[in-house]
């Protein structure tokens, strides 16, 4: 928890205090044109989030809700929670139906994660995904207007919350939590798995592996355009364990090293200092023509020089550019000319897979190969660049 609490206060804008009574001055604005009320103290609280904010409220063990385990003293150290489809949990020990002593402590905790978490979380995305004015998700209409909860398009009479269409979709998680998977996965060099992602986000192991792969989503290459250029070096690696002694048939072929293995294959390349990218195939395509689709796919061929080792599928290749081999029989370095750099990347690729992840289907082996590009193109970039980059591919907003 303490991780989470340092990430967070990282990751959230800090807010003044003439920030927040500007906002509040707002929100109470807003709710005395709506009910046609002059506000007096004390404030309804209650009525504002639930009416005109129209969240929803209702009142939890918020440890047991979280499988966090109180304190030795019996304190309680989680006082709400919000979630993005707008369902607002206070813990059950400020109920001031229960415990009027405490009405003051509830009505803080209310204000504060509807009026500050709700009103920030949703700006945030908001300003990200539209910038100005929003935009409806399925026609692309501008002529929408703003309700407390969603919005809604005149041209094809829907309501759409901004979450629509992103990678937030249908989720009914805070996005508290999904700030937090998202740092937490942009920081994990190789990989995070989803019983430690359940674990620092407090819940269930199916739930934390598909926050993973929607945040996967964000991290795709399939629509990236830049091509390499400069000095590329290009391997190819081989995912997957060998079988267990235990698991071994009678009938089972002795398991291969190297290129003759039953393994994922997976073709790379890299610009020396700058990206990597790399494919997940099979087997059956990894013949010349192939090798040279993929060079043409992703590689400025007038701008660059290609490196790879003596593997005959590599052979023809000088056709599309200028091609070095090294030799990898008689050294691994020759001057400028290896393939160290992507070589490294391998390394890194494989310490995911059997450190963190342990197995990976072939079907999405992919998601898995892009995640570990996209934080390796983005090593130099500061950390809240990324986190930014990542929320709006999310959004759709960047490719």
């Amino acid at each position: 928890m303490a991780l989470l609490q340092k990430l967070d206060a990282r990751r959230v804008p800090y807010l003044s205090r003439k920030t927040i009574e500007r906002d509040a001055a707002v929100l109470l604005r807003e709710y005395e044109q709506s009910s046609a009320l002059t506000l007096k103290p004390p404030i309804p609280i209650e009525d504002i989030i639930e009416k005109h904010l129209q969240l929803t409220l209702d009142f939890d063990d918020m440890h047991t809700r979280y499988d966090v385990p109180r304190p030795a003293n019996g304190e309680t150290t989680i006082l709400g929670a919000i979630y993005g489809d707008g369902r607002i949990f206070i813990d059950s020990s400020l109920d001031p139906d229960d415990n009027p002593s405490v009405e003051g402590h509830y009505r803080f905790t209310l204000a504060h994660e509807g009026g500050r978490h709700w009103r920030l979380h949703q700006s945030l995305l908001k300003q990200a995904r539209w910038g100005g004015d929003p935009t409806c998700t399925y026609c692309g209409s501008t002529n929408t207007a703003r309700t407390p909860h969603r919005h809604h398009c005149y041209d094809c009479k829907t309501s759409f919350r901004v979450t629509v269409g992103t990678i937030f979709h249908r989720t009914h998680l805070p996005l508290q939590k999904w700030f937090l998977a998202i740092t937490l996965m942009l920081n994990a060099k190789k990989g995070l798995s989803a019983l430690q992602l359940s674990r620092d986000l407090g819940v269930n192991k199916n739930t934390a592996w598909r926050i993973a792969m929607q945040i996967r989503k964000a991290m795709t290459q399939a629509k990236q355009r830049s091509l390499l250029t400069g000095i590329v070096e290009m391997d190819e690696a081989y995912i997957g364990g060998k079988p267990r002694k235990s698991n071994r048939r009678p009938d089972d072929r002795p398991s291969k090293r190297g290129r003759g293995t039953d393994k994922a294959p997976v073709i790379g390349a890299v610009e020396r200092g700058s990206k990597v990218t790399a494919k997940a195939t099979v087997k059956e395509k990894m013949k010349s023509q192939h090798m040279r689709s993929f060079v043409r796919e992703r590689v400025d061929a007038s701008k660059t020089g290609l490196i790879t080792d003596e593997y005959k599928g590599y052979l023809g290749i000088s056709k599309v550019l200028p091609h070095a081999v090294i030799k990898h029989r008689d050294w691994y370095v020759n001057g400028i000319i290896h393939t160290n750099t992507i070589e490294g990347f391998w390394a890194l690729l494989k310490r995911g897979m059997f450190g963190q992840f342990h197995s990976v289907s072939r079907r999405r082996l992919q998601r898995y190969v892009d995640e570990f590009c996209y934080r390796y193109n983005l090593r130099n970039t500061a950390p809240l660049a990324v986190f930014d980059f990542t929320i709006k591919r999310g959004l759709g907003v960047t490719r």
